[in-house]
């Protein structure tokens, strides 16, 4: 079986993305109070989004082993 590891930057990006849509149709649809909410999901889903983006170097990986995963 293929298995691969998701970081949970990556969920929590996805979970921001779809809660931003639902605010984002909320406030188009029903009350444009709810735009204010964006003020602090848009700069979450930022951050997820860069800190999944970033790459990381598995922890007890040998030096041999990290300059195989950088260069994927």
């Amino acid at each position: 079986m293929h298995t691969q590891h998701v970081s949970l930057n990556g969920m929590f990006a996805v979970v921001l993305l779809l809660i931003n849509a639902i605010l984002l149709e909320t406030a188009l649809v029903k009350n444009t109070d709810w735009y204010k909410a964006l003020w602090v999901t848009l700069p979450l889903l930022a951050l997820a989004i860069y800190q999944s983006r970033k790459k990381k170097i598995p922890a007890g990986e040998t030096p041999a082993d990290t300059l195989l995963l950088l260069k994927k």
